[in-house]
């Protein structure tokens, strides 16, 4: 089967990650917007002002709003729930403690796994990883829920 991750945005909306292999990567994917790894759908195509997406897995906890906000720096004045060192503390010690219940051999996939993801959620990637998703088409509005949610 696939390894999915639920990914829950606190401002009104959940969809999946799918980890694929082929890309070494997490891949977006909404069914309910019949969306695929265009994340910027939200906050681009939606016009979402988006505050903490976070993914849940069984095997781990990860804060992923970068990959679905161009203007990152904007989104974290309105993270006001928590001090993000908190934040980053309590997921950090939710990873590890997820971590050291899995074999080796899968703790060693989902470190490797994790770094990669940590350098492409890092601040100075937020610019050059949104525009990689570009591709010319616009992204849609929102397709699901009643009028008063689009």
């Amino acid at each position: 089967g696939f390894e999915a991750r639920h990914v829950h945005d606190w401002t009104d909306h959940v969809w999946t990650e799918v980890w694929s292999e082929e890309k070494g990567r997490w891949i977006h994917m909404d069914p309910c917007e019949n969306a695929w790894d265009t994340p910027l759908v939200y906050s681009e195509g939606w016009g979402k002002k988006l505050t903490y997406c976070i993914a849940f897995s069984k095997d781990q906890v990860v804060d992923v709003t970068p990959r679905y906000s161009r203007r990152y720096n904007e989104c974290l004045s309105r993270r006001t729930q928590c001090p993000e060192a908190w934040l980053a503390d309590h997921l950090r010690t939710l990873r590890q403690a997820s971590l050291s219940r899995v074999p080796p051999a899968r703790r060693r996939v989902l470190e490797a796994r994790w770094e990669e993801e940590r350098r492409e959620l890092a601040p100075r990637n937020i610019e050059d990883r949104a525009t990689s998703w570009e591709t010319g088409v616009p992204l849609p509005g929102r397709q699901s829920g009643s009028a008063a949610w689009r």
